[in-house]
């Protein structure tokens, strides 16, 4: 007598075995931790955010970025006088204007110190006369970072910055 199989079972029921066997052995398998059993767990070093902003300016504003110890930056800003003249000034670009020149470096770290002088012109400065800008205008700043942005203990960063001009 001779043994009939049905093909169409023995198509589908085999990859079912199959598949069903290896999720059975799934549950059977265990994975060790590394820190299981007595090991040390490594500590992983919490590092600042880098380069919050690219620079210690953004337009002519101060930012809370303080760079790295050794850092050397110059600084050339120019602001435009008044655009109230209309085209007779081209809209501030051809009326008197301010212009910055500054460096600064950061000796340590968390720590920036500059120095600058502004070409002034009285046009530009509200209520000032002729007579009462005389020269450059030379300033001085600091900047010191409290605390820097760091991922999972500071969520911002805060900078003390001061200046002065004579």
């Amino acid at each position: 007598m001779k043994l009939i199989v049905n093909k169409a079972k023995c198509w589908f029921t085999r990859p079912a075995f199959l598949i069903g066997w290896l999720l059975l052995l799934n549950g059977a398998l265990r994975a060790q931790d590394s820190t299981a059993g007595g090991g040390t767990a490594t500590r992983v070093k919490v590092k600042p955010v880098k380069n919050t902003f690219q620079s210690v300016w953004i337009s002519d504003n101060q930012t809370v970025m303080v760079p790295v110890k050794g850092t050397m930056e110059m600084d050339i800003m120019h602001r435009f006088g008044t655009w109230n003249n209309g085209y007779q000034d081209f809209w501030g670009l051809f009326a008197p204007s301010n212009i910055r020149i500054g460096i600064s470096y950061a000796p340590i770290n968390k720590l920036n110190v500059g120095i600058g002088f502004t070409k002034t012109t009285a046009a530009v400065i509200p209520h000032a006369t002729i007579s009462s800008v005389s020269g450059p205008l030379w300033d001085g700043s600091l900047k010191y970072s409290l605390i820097t942005q760091t991922k999972g203990k500071y969520p911002v960063s805060i900078s003390y910055y001061v200046n002065a001009s004579l």
